[in-house]
């Protein structure tokens, strides 16, 4: 009985101790409160929160240490405590505050869909309807969400209760920064119907703007002046003379425009006057005069400023200036509507890795459509110029998907001729000559891609149909050249020379008309041709050696030995170098064996045995010439070479069957 006793007071005792601290806690907080120091009392009123969650007057404290945040903007941490005193379902005039104070925060953070459940939780009759319908409007006008501000307005105009004159207000003023000026004049009306002395400077500036953005100069410049003359250090008036000097400006009225300054020196919208007049030159295309309007601003931080600048520096091809103030945007609204020229400009100075490098930051902003289409354009053009072609069509792609342009679809094909992806290439190709029969713009580039890809990948047949296509309707020099490679690797001569006789005199039809004709086997009119064509090249032309290694070809066609050894020498002492030395130096032993010049014969001959691969070959040869000689001295040389030669044919042939 003694223990329960004690037990009993022990209780009692700690119930006494925790209200008497509790209260204490509560006095403390309530006298931080009436000190005005906030800060404190917020810090031990969150305290008070958590000590005592079950306290009478909780309810009273989240209520105070909401608006606190409230009031701070911490919107997170003040509809973290309204919500918690709604799940306390209170009633009547709190209940109603509550939804208040949360329909005002879910406007701030944006969150439309609960603001509007917020304001319908709010009973009609409580002096907190039209009140919260109104606050959350102007917290959507802050956002430059007027046509929300405009329908929540609506409600306390429809009342014609508490708030209706600022609702009429702001709605003309909504309307009015949407350019909806027609909208913008009712509700001035109807508000100046109810108000004649308040907000006569807001009132006058937005009908003397109105007339202004009407092109009605003469009645704005009268109704501006007179409240710049009636209140000139008024917002709205200073706002006037702003729009005066744009006025003014646009009028080339220099005098008046500096007498407008001499109103806002000292003041921060004389900075935003430098920014506008630099605004105006850059409209007119005058960079380095906005240039210096904009350095008269002490502001030089400000973003629009920043990227007037940025922009007229690109404009006047300052670039590396131009990309650090355009960088300098980074953290600000603008920077949006810079990204653009920073990939341009990068492009500019050749800074293609630097592109790729950043080119993910295009996942974390919002540009316009166009400014994507460009930027991606930009992106895929560094990738080609660094030969990533595979990247290079992969934003290529991207931008023909959303939109289906033929320089898009020209790009496209382009990658694929060089990645030589030859099944997507016909595909594309394919819906080129679908969907753009009449192209010229693109027309020839994307044959010679085309055309050029299937002659690489050894679809000479596929070329060839291409190229003509394209001749049966255009002509074109480039073309019909690249034709008649295709078909002299097909050795079809007699349309190369079709073809070729299409074409203007020039070197390279002139060498494609003789390599035509030795092919048709009119060799003396190659020969013709070649000639003709080294007589016009000056000594170190680099045609030179295609030419007298054809002219040697030529003339060994035509059994001209005495013109081959000459000609085939003189390449030998200037150009010959790999298969076509071996082949030269064979056309001109050959020639001397058959002119009867045995020694000369085995001289290159010699040379030929030299030549890996070619030693056999080259020791026959030699042998060969001492038979036809009749060298009875040699003969034994002769049989001695023969008989290495058998032995070696015999034993490859024993390898070749396993043997």
């Amino acid at each position: 009985m003694k223990k329960k006793v004690s037990t009993l007071g022990i209780y009692f005792l700690l119930t006494t101790l925790s209200f008497s601290g509790e209260r204490e806690d509560f006095q403390r907080i309530d006298r931080l409160y009436k000190e005005r120091n906030f800060d404190a009392a917020l810090q031990q009123s969150v305290q008070y929160i958590k000590n005592y969650p079950s306290s009478s007057r909780i309810l009273e404290m989240r209520n105070q240490v909401g608006k606190l945040y409230f009031i701070q903007k911490d919107y997170g941490k003040a509809r973290e405590q309204f919500r918690a005193i709604l799940s306390m379902e209170p009633s009547g005039s709190t209940r109603n505050e509550t939804y208040y104070y949360l329909a005002r925060i879910y406007a701030a953070l944006g969150e439309q869909d609960q603001n509007r459940f917020a304001l319908t939780q709010i009973k009609p009759s409580s002096s907190f309807y039209a009140k919260a319908h109104y606050e959350s409007a102007i917290q959507y006008m802050e956002k430059m969400k007027y046509q929300e501000a405009i329908q929540l307005l609506a409600v306390p105009i429809h009342k014609k209760g508490d708030f209706y004159a600022e609702s009429l207000l702001n709605t003309a003023l909504a309307y009015f920064n949407q350019e909806d000026f027609v909208s913008s004049k009712k509700y001035l009306l109807e508000y100046t119907s109810i108000e004649q002395r308040k907000n006569r400077s807001l009132v006058e500036y937005l009908y003397g703007t109105m007339l202004y953005k009407e092109n009605k100069l003469s009645d704005s410049i009268q109704r501006l002046e007179a409240l710049v003359q009636q209140d000139s250090t008024s917002l709205y008036a200073k706002k006037a003379i702003l729009t005066l000097i744009e006025i003014y400006s646009n009028q080339g009225d220099a005098a008046k425009v500096e007498e407008k300054l001499l109103k806002l020196q000292g003041t921060p919208e004389y900075n935003r006057a430098m920014t506008m007049i630099g605004d105006l030159y850059v409209s007119r295309q005058q960079y380095q005069k906005a240039l210096e309007m904009y350095a008269k601003s002490n502001q030089q931080k400000d973003p629009r400023l920043l990227y007037g600048k940025a922009y007229s520096l690109y404009k006047l091809d300052r670039l590396q200036e131009a990309l650090q103030a355009f960088e300098q945007l980074r953290s600000t609204d603008y920077y949006n509507q810079a990204i653009y020229h920073i990939f341009a400009i990068e492009y500019r100075l050749k800074n293609y890795q630097r592109i790729l490098d950043n080119r993910d930051i295009m996942k974390r902003v919002v540009v316009t459509q166009t400014d994507n289409d460009n930027i991606n354009t930009i992106i895929a053009n560094a990738a080609y110029e660094l030969g990533e072609y595979s990247l290079s069509k992969d934003y290529y792609g991207r931008l023909y998907a959303i939109t289906p342009k033929k320089e898009n679809l020209f790009r496209i094909i382009l990658m694929d001729s060089k990645t030589m992806d030859l099944d997507d290439m016909a595909r594309r190709f394919a819906d080129y000559r679908k969907y753009y029969p009449t192209d010229t713009e693109f027309r020839k580039e994307i044959t010679q891609a085309v055309g050029e890809a299937y002659y690489k990948a050894g679809k000479t047949e596929e070329a060839i149909a291409v190229y003509r296509n394209y001749l049966q309707e255009h002509y074109d020099l480039e073309i019909t050249q690249a034709l008649t490679v295709a078909l002299l690797k097909e050795k079809r001569y007699g349309e190369m020379e079709e073809y070729l006789s299409r074409v203007p005199e020039g070197k390279e039809n002139q060498y494609l008309r003789g390599i035509a004709a030795m092919g048709s086997g009119d060799h003396a009119q190659a020969e013709v041709y070649f000639y003709q064509m080294l007589s016009k090249l000056e000594e170190g032309n680099p045609d030179i050696p295609k030419i007298q290694l054809n002219r040697v070809r030529n003339f060994f066609l035509m059994e001209k030995y005495a013109e081959v050894t000459k000609v085939g020498e003189s390449y030998l002492s200037k150009f010959a170098s790999g298969k076509e030395r071996q082949e030269v130096l064979d056309k001109v032993a050959l020639s001397y064996f058959r002119l009867g010049n045995y020694e000369k014969a085995r001289e290159y001959n010699r040379q030929i045995s030299d030549i890996a691969g070619f030693e056999e070959y080259g020791k026959f040869q030699i042998a060969d010439s001492y038979y036809n000689e009749k060298n009875i001295r040699k003969q034994p040389i002769v049989s001695k070479i023969y008989s290495q030669l058998i032995q070696t044919e015999l034993m490859r042939s024993r390898r070749d069957i396993g043997m």
